[in-house]
């Protein structure tokens, strides 16, 4: 009966050791999943949790914590310390503030921060954290989680960006009684804020020439410097019509660019301002001292701007058509007016002198007399004559497609047969295929203009100097001649009068050669531009006028 007694206990025993021991596994693998699922979860969430011993600063981190600080645990030094060489430099003292307050004052420890990972990259991440304290109120343990919210600073920042963009772009478009100029100053303004960079720069291009409408350079305003259309990056942002980043040492990137050799910026953003007809008119960029790659959403943004400028600079070139428009129909009128009315009294001194020199031409003593008062007479008829081609419109029937190299050719027929002219040499450069080169115009006025910038060249050189007469295009939509002679070139402070009525640089001229070569071309939807020739000798006028479409 005992040894019966005893055999039973032992199997009793065995059992129980035998549930236990299937108890204790169940435990362990639900705790195992219990362990990987909230690692799992962790993973998901980018959400961590750390423990650290403040009395012994030994700090444990989860796996999680590992991974968003791009950190091996085999080498993490695990103390407060080596936690502090993650954070990035700048919050590190913000992060041991807090830390302090909370374990001196009792104080909440809920705070953004950023940190840096071992290849440099910058994260941001949110920590909560409780103290727990001993009986006596010493802070022994601080518990806490991380967890990396990168994706939504981003999310913040584009959003609060897209806020601004849109707050200015609406302070912008409805600002009243402003110029395109003030416009485009608070475009840069408001950019050089949005994109956080020092240097935004609206360009406006016409005619082959760069103005510089408004620069936010370093939180300052300025409205002079140096630019050339194929300058640099901008060049490039020209040509192809499409925006463009460039990162590293613009300097060293583009050493031939008058733009950048000031300043050590080491990020570029173009992007191409453009007019209704997709012709491009203007650039719109933004630089960097810092090396950086700018987002879709900020290029969106420039473009944006981009478009508003373009639209404004269209509506400052038609309000200026307009106003020029009225000022030479004024000017027409008027001068029509005074030709007519000179004319009369010019043709009967001329009548005069005509019938003095037939009684008194063989006199010596009165000879020189007729011969001033015929010459006078000619050269005001000759400002009587162009005064009326200032004022003269051109007759939309006569607006015809026109092959521009044949006009150019025929001008240059005309000119060279001309008597004074025959022994000047005129070099005729054209492209080889020149069937697509078209214009809408009327080919006599144009011939006009022509000759007019032939004999311009011509009295500016000397006799044996070469005129070249080139053209080229379509490029953007315009043909483009240039006439370069080879003489001694203009003084700069005259380059931006010679298109005025009545500004001259030569004995004996009238002044109005130039402006009536201007108003043609204008008239044609073209624009004129004239400079100095670099390399030296001589300049260039430069004549562009829209392609006629097909």
């Amino acid at each position: 009966m005992g040894s019966k007694r005893i055999e039973d206990r032992a199997s009793g025993s065995s059992v129980r050791l035998e549930h236990e021991k299937e108890h204790r596994i169940r435990t362990e693998e639900e705790l195992r999943k219990s362990v990987a699922s909230l690692a799992e979860a962790q993973r998901i969430a980018h959400l961590g949790n750390w423990d650290w011993s403040i009395a012994d600063n030994e700090l444990w981190w989860s796996d999680e914590i590992y991974r968003i600080f791009g950190l091996d645990r085999r080498n993490f030094g695990a103390t407060y310390e080596a936690f502090l060489n993650s954070v990035h430099p700048d919050d590190r003292e913000f992060v041991q503030a807090s830390v302090s307050k909370a374990v001196e004052n009792e104080e909440s420890y809920d705070i953004d921060h950023r940190i840096v990972l071992p290849d440099g990259t910058e994260r941001v991440v949110h920590e909560q954290a409780k103290v727990f304290r001993d009986d006596s109120g010493r802070a022994v343990r601080m518990l806490g989680t991380v967890q990396d919210i990168t994706e939504q600073k981003l999310d913040e920042q584009t959003l609060a960006q897209r806020r601004k963009a849109l707050e200015a772009v609406y302070r912008i478009s409805t600002a009243t009684g402003i110029s395109m100029e003030s416009m485009c100053d608070r475009v840069a303004e408001s950019l050089s804020e949005l994109l956080d960079v020092p240097h935004v720069v609206v360009r406006r291009h016409d005619a082959g020439k760069v103005e510089l409408i408004a620069w936010a350079a370093e939180s300052e305003l300025k409205h002079d410097g140096s630019f050339e259309i194929a300058c640099g990056p901008c060049g490039k942002v020209c040509r192809e019509a499409e925006s463009y980043q460039f990162q590293g040492s613009l300097k060293e990137m583009f050493s031939n660019s008058i733009c950048l050799n000031k300043y050590d910026l080491k990020s570029y953003i173009g992007v191409p301002v453009t007019s209704g007809d997709g012709i491009v008119i203007g650039i719109l960029c933004a630089m960097d001292y810092r090396e950086r790659a700018f987002s879709e959403d900020e290029v969106q943004l420039l473009e944006i701007f981009a478009r508003y400028v373009g639209h404004e600079i269209e509506r400052d070139v038609m309000e200026q058509e307009l106003q020029l428009s009225q000022r030479m129909k004024v000017l027409g009128q008027l001068a029509s007016g005074v030709a007519h009315e000179v004319r009369n009294p010019l043709n009967a001194i001329l009548a005069i002198s005509e019938a003095l020199n037939l009684d008194l031409g063989e006199s010596p003593e009165h000879s020189e007399y007729i011969d001033q008062i015929r010459m006078q007479v000619q050269r005001l008829s000759k400002l009587m004559q162009d005064l009326l081609d200032l004022g003269k419109p051109i007759l939309e029937a006569s607006m015809q497609k026109e092959s521009l190299v044949g006009i150019c050719s025929s001008a240059v027929n005309i000119w060279t047969r001309s008597t004074a002219r025959k022994e000047r040499v005129v070099r005729f450069e054209k492209p080889e295929g020149d069937d697509g080169l078209f214009v809408v115009g009327d080919s006599v006025r144009l011939q006009q203009v022509l000759i007019n910038l032939l004999e311009n060249a011509a009295q500016h050189s000397s006799e044996d100097g070469e005129i070249t007469l080139a053209v080229s295009g379509p490029a953007r939509g315009m043909l483009t001649i240039r006439v370069t002679d080879a003489g001694e070139g203009l003084d700069p402070g005259s380059l931006d009068k010679v298109f005025e009525p009545f500004y001259t640089t030569r004995k004996g001229g009238t002044g109005l050669g130039l402006s009536i070569v201007r108003h043609i071309v204008e008239t044609h939807g073209g624009a004129i531009s004239i400079g100095n020739n670099e390399p030296p000798p001589g300049c260039t006028v430069t004549v562009s006028l829209p392609a006629a479409k097909e």
